[in-house]
């Protein structure tokens, strides 16, 4: 009708086709996953400390602008399980995932909030996932893998609300290194993961540390499909710092696993990788490493790869629960947790069409509000963390 247009209408719709083009275009097939630390129950240690209660590990210092809008909830009930999925579905995060506990000859330990979540409505437009959870004092857990596994199949494995990737169910284990070593070395840690495969689940690395060939060299070989983190907080510099250099910090370690998995990646596709093999080589003298360089020698072209998962910090300040000890990044705020997630679309628009970055981003965390690190509405912020995670990835 442009020709015959009344001269009335031209002009507003000329303004709002140059608005339109003036705004960046979201890519809404990115999905947004948050890590979901379930500590949260009545009589919970994590409480006491924020509220500074004698004899807990924050005594006399409380912090009440981490107080949640919900106060403190007892996460074990589906009330509080659904207003937290309506708070992420409206602010267009995709998954939460759920930090998982086995005790050693004990079981499951931790599980009132994903049993909350698995009663409560909301939960088919927010899906879930496992962080298998192995650091001390839940490490020596792997030794009854096999019993792992079952519960996993009876309980959650078959759910529909089980986030897919590639068809598969991402499983997130929080330490490698401490796998290995209480089951024995790479070899073993490359047959449970076979097992775990055969069941549909696709094994994810939480790498803390800057890469390096050993590490993700090791992953290869145990059949790790991705690499993330749960954070790099401590590989980002000094205990005390800003969040304006923690910021930067995650994009010099994005850029860091990026330029070691495409060397990985163009070896393990039998295209040259000079700098890989020349550590291969190197590394085959050490009689420590000569076993696992001739296996993986023997998956160049293999087509296998190692991909990568983009993970974010709002913030971190661990004071309320390590005192001096803790590691503190200063100044956050919604603005410039904006800034990271923006540079992380872009890292992942950038390289996901290679293979090379998942369309997946990893907020740590939704909760963590003992050690700073939280999106969901707080007593200070508000909701303001959520809309920017709506802002940049382009919610409902």
């Amino acid at each position: 009708m442009g020709r015959f247009m009344p001269a009335c209408l031209k002009w507003p719709l000329l303004m709002l086709g140059l608005f339109l083009c003036a705004v960046p275009a979201f890519s809404s097939d990115i999905a947004v996953g948050a890590y979901y630390m379930p500590g949260w129950q009545p009589g919970s240690s994590f409480w006491k400390a924020l509220k500074g209660a004698p004899g807990s590990r924050s005594p006399n210092v409380s912090w009440p602008e981490r107080k949640p809008l919900l106060g403190y909830y007892p996460e074990g009930e589906v009330w509080v399980a659904e207003q937290q999925l309506k708070w992420a579905q409206e602010a267009g995060i995709s998954f939460f995932i759920y930090d998982w506990y086995w005790l050693y000859r004990k079981g499951p330990y931790l599980e009132h909030a994903l049993k909350a979540y698995l009663r409560a409505r909301g939960r088919k437009q927010i899906k879930f996932a496992l962080l298998w959870v192995n650091h001390p004092p839940f490490d020596t857990s792997a030794r009854e893998w096999e019993k792992i596994l079952t519960y996993w199949e009876k309980n959650f494995l078959s759910r529909p609300e089980y986030f897919r990737l590639h068809g598969r169910l991402p499983l997130f284990i929080f330490d490698p290194y401490r796998l290995r070593r209480v089951l024995g070395g790479w070899q073993e840690v490359a047959r449970v993961l076979t097992r775990f495969k055969e069941k549909g689940l696709m094994p994810i690395a939480c790498l803390a540390g800057s890469p390096n060939y050993d590490t993700l060299g090791l992953a290869v070989l145990e059949g790790y499909e991705a690499v993330s983190a749960y954070n790099y907080v401590e590989a980002s510099g000094p205990r005390v710092d800003t969040y304006d250099h923690l910021v930067e910090a995650y994009q010099k370690i994005w850029a860091a696993y990026l330029d070691y998995l495409r060397a990985f990646n163009a070896f393990l596709a039998g295209r040259k990788a000079p700098k890989l093999e020349k550590v291969l080589d190197r590394y085959a003298e050490d009689p420590r490493w000569q076993e696992p360089i001739r296996a993986f020698r023997k998956l160049k072209g293999s087509g296998r790869r190692l991909s990568y998962i983009v993970p974010v910090i709002p913030g971190w300040d661990e004071r309320p629960i390590k005192g001096r000890r803790a590691f503190v990044r200063v100044g956050s705020t919604p603005a410039k947790f904006k800034k990271m997630l923006l540079a992380a679309r872009h890292l992942i628009e950038e390289n996901a069409e290679s293979g090379l970055v998942e369309r997946v981003v990893l907020i740590e965390a939704w909760n963590e509000f003992a050690e700073g690190s939280y999106i969901e509405p707080t007593v200070a912020w508000g909701k303001a963390y959520l809309e920017v995670v709506k802002e940049v990835f382009g919610g409902p």
